[in-house]
């Protein structure tokens, strides 16, 4: 039970008066504090109810070689296996159902046909996030073939800013500047997927070329994870950011094997990628 409180004063020798204390009021008083009240209440419930702002202006990033200098070229070769499961030594448009009328003609088959190449964060499949995807469209000069489904299956970028003539989907990646500080880069990983339009299927990559399931993929190894660092199913990217400008690297030493160099002067790079065996 809560009662207010009063002091009552004895009175001197000689006088009949007795005092009783009693205050104004025994509430709690707000004088001089609204200073506080602004600054520890006000302004922090203020914060808290407006959204955060998040720049979400991108920047091209160029690819450039372990050297510094821009790439011309970015070509992504694709390595399907035979029922055999062997590799084919050099897998052909016909190896992947296409006729030469397909590509001649331009069929839905083969222009809707495409490779995805989706870009996370982490090679931790338990952990990912997915930040990006490029997708390459095929695109074959038939000038001069007589049967272009003969042709090696690639997809070759370029820079049309140099040349327009050339592929330049995927040549170039776009991601947000605020997450890429000027000292410190942002390692990213690639996994590709290609979608056959001519019968369907949907066939996965890796990195490496040893005919693996995804079950021999993803086993833990040597405390890595849920990923296989031996055998791996992503291929490694650099986004940096330097006083010329939004550049990118292929990582194409420390991380995998499916990536190199074509010619001496390092300006275009190669990345194979490899089907990952159904079982």
């Amino acid at each position: 039970m809560y009662v207010n409180k009063y002091n009552i004063i004895k009175p001197s020798e000689g006088s009949d008066n007795i005092y009783l204390n009693n205050p104004i009021s025994n509430q709690p008083s707000l004088a001089g504090q609204s200073e506080l009240i602004k600054s520890k209440f006000v302004n922090v419930e203020v914060k808290n109810s407006i959204n955060e702002i998040v720049n979400y202006e991108s920047a091209q990033f160029k690819p450039i070689n372990r050297g510094g200098i821009d790439l011309e070229n970015i070509t992504y070769i694709i390595n399907l296996y035979d029922a055999n499961s062997n590799y084919y030594s050099q897998t052909k448009w016909s190896d992947a159902g296409f006729r030469a009328d397909d590509i001649i003609n331009e069929k839905n088959s083969f222009i809707k046909s495409f490779v995805r190449l989706d870009f996370f964060d982490t090679d931790e499949n338990s952990k990912q996030r997915l930040l990006f995807f490029v997708t390459l469209y095929p695109k074959i000069n038939i000038s001069g073939l007589e049967d272009p489904s003969q042709e090696p299956m690639y997809f070759k970028l370029g820079n049309t800013l140099v040349n327009p003539e050339q592929n330049g989907e995927g040549f170039f990646l776009y991601y947000f500047k605020d997450e890429i500080l000027p000292t410190v880069g942002k390692y990213i990983y690639m996994r590709a997927t290609f979608y056959n339009a001519k019968n369907g299927r949907v066939i996965n990559f890796m990195s490496t070329n040893q005919a693996l399931s995804i079950e021999d993929l993803i086993k833990p190894s040597y405390g890595q994870g849920s990923i296989n660092k031996e055998y791996n199913l992503y291929t490694k990217y650099g986004l940096l950011r330097e006083e010329n400008g939004y550049k990118y690297l292929i990582d194409d030493i420390l991380y995998s094997n499916n990536v190199s160099y074509t010619n001496t002067n390092n300006k275009e790079i190669i990345v194979n990628l490899n089907q990952i065996k159904v079982i």
